[in-house]
């Protein structure tokens, strides 16, 4: 963490390690651009190892980022994982 950011605001999301809001907005889903988040980050907010991130026939879609590079939206991610608790 940055030593000039404010703390986390609280949120009401399930996700242990979520991503927080950005500082200054009301929520997760305001009008700003989605984040892309690469794979360590994923395999840390969702608790999955790499191949079966990419063997889960339901998981969010992988976006190319590079020639070996991928990311995923980071609203996709959560929203899976929200769907996942409330199953």
């Amino acid at each position: 963490m940055h030593q000039n950011q404010p703390p986390c605001k609280p949120c009401d999301s399930p996700v242990r390690n979520h991503i927080p809001a950005p500082a200054g907005s009301q929520s997760h889903t305001t009008n700003q651009p989605d984040q892309l988040i690469r794979q360590p980050l994923v395999s840390e907010l969702t608790g999955l190892g790499r191949s079966t991130i990419y063997a889960l026939p339901d998981f969010p879609k992988k976006i190319q980022i590079g020639r070996r590079a991928v990311g995923w939206k980071r609203s996709e991610v959560l929203a899976w994982l929200e769907s996942r608790v409330n199953a």
